[in-house]
C-alpha cells in the first residue's frame, strides 16, 4: 500500500490532471457502468433498454473524438505561440 501511495504522490506531482481530461474518464465510467448494468438486466431476463449500448457507446466514441480535437488544437495553439506545455514561454534559442 505504501507503494501505491509513493506512486500515486509521484503521478500527481508529474502529470497534470486537467478538468476536460476528468469529465472524459467520468463519462467513460459511467458509459461502461450502464453498459455492463444493460447486459445484466438482459441475462437476468429483464426489460433492458433497446439500443442503449449502442447508443452509449456512440456517444462516448464522440466525447472522446471531441475530447482529442480539443487537445490537438490546444497542442497545435501552444506550437504556433512558442507557449510551453507549463504555460510558459519556450526558449527561443532551442
Amino acid at each position: 500500500m505504501k507503494k501505491l501511495k509513493r506512486w500515486w504522490k509521484k503521478f500527481k506531482k508529474n502529470h497534470k490532471f486537467e478538468f476536460s481530461k476528468f469529465v472524459v474518464v467520468w463519462v467513460l465510467v459511467l458509459t461502461t457502468g450502464t453498459i455492463v448494468a444493460s447486459y445484466v438486466l438482459a441475462s437476468q431476463d429483464l426489460d433492458p433498454i433497446e439500443g442503449l449500448a449502442e447508443t452509449l457507446v456512440t456517444s462516448l466514441a464522440v466525447i472522446v473524438v471531441t475530447y482529442c480535437v480539443k487537445s490537438l488544437g490546444e497542442k497545435n495553439s501552444r506550437n504556433k505561440y512558442g507557449v510551453g506545455e507549463n504555460g510558459t514561454q519556450k526558449d527561443p534559442e532551442k
